[in-house]
């Protein structure tokens, strides 16, 4: 049996090897980049061992085992708050990671650094995105209202309505679900809205101003969440539940 393929198909089959045969060299390089930061770690040449592991960072690697040695290398170099961000970040990719749970325990013991209480089924809840409950709701609101219109249409026609109904029931499971993951989460600070205060000595302060007055201090490594954007100024919530200012530069967003 002959097999014919048009141009258009072999284009597409030269596209995906192309794409294979990248991303086969890309993870390549970055398993080769990654030994030679390793081995400047094991030389114990810190500083050149952070720059490699945020240079492959920055040209788009994204994996729990480099966010691990960047904590490590980061904590090496007495920069408490910048191994916190990495270690909470390799949490995000694997969040039951049990190096970056007891790496954590380990600087907020030393440091006293801030952070968010989770428990029970907020804590379950947590890393579900806002929008996709948002969504939920708005579609179901609507499955509900066009599975309505549909049963009074089939009802005057006399023929079956059990599709609307169960449209309209699980489309009312769906917006109950969401609603009651929403009230849950009424008090947990979104992750994109998280960051980590990575600088040294900071405080929050009652105005957007170096003269503000205190309003508590922030250990390295405090775990913050940004309510309003202002020029070089950042408004937080903090997990003692009080609320301040703290400028820009003190602090880096948890998602990348």
């Amino acid at each position: 049996m002959k097999c014919f393929f048009s141009p258009f198909t072999g284009a597409i089959a030269a596209i995906i090897l192309s794409f294979t045969a990248q991303q086969a060299a890309g993870s390549e390089r970055f398993y080769e980049q990654f030994a030679e930061a390793n081995q400047l770690f094991e030389n114990d040449d810190l500083s050149a061992a952070m720059a490699n592991y945020q240079d492959l960072f920055q040209a788009g690697a994204v994996a729990d085992e480099l966010f691990i040695n960047l904590g490590v290398t980061a904590e090496r170099l007495d920069r408490p708050g910048e191994a916190a961000l990495w270690f909470a970040r390799a949490e995000v990719l694997e969040p039951q990671h049990p190096e970056a749970k007891q790496s954590l325990r380990f600087l907020e013991n030393e440091h006293g650094f801030l952070h968010f209480e989770q428990k029970g089924a907020a804590a379950a809840l947590s890393g579900i995105p806002r929008i996709w409950l948002w969504w939920g709701i708005h579609l179901s609101i609507w499955a509900v209202l066009l599975s309505i219109v549909l049963y009074f249409i089939l009802r005057r026609q006399r023929k079956n309505r059990s599709g609307p109904a169960i449209i309209g029931a699980l489309s009312l499971f769906l917006l109950l679900a969401s609603g009651v993951c929403l009230y849950l989460l009424r008090n947990v600070p979104a992750p994109e809205a998280l960051a980590r205060v990575t600088a040294m000595e900071v405080e929050a302060l009652a105005t957007p101003e170096p003269e503000g007055k205190a309003v508590t201090a922030l250990p390295p490594g405090s775990e913050i969440a940004i309510l309003q954007d202002y020029v070089s100024w950042v408004y937080v919530q903090i997990p003692s539940g009080v609320r301040g200012w703290v400028e820009k530069e003190s602090i880096t967003p948890l998602l990348w």
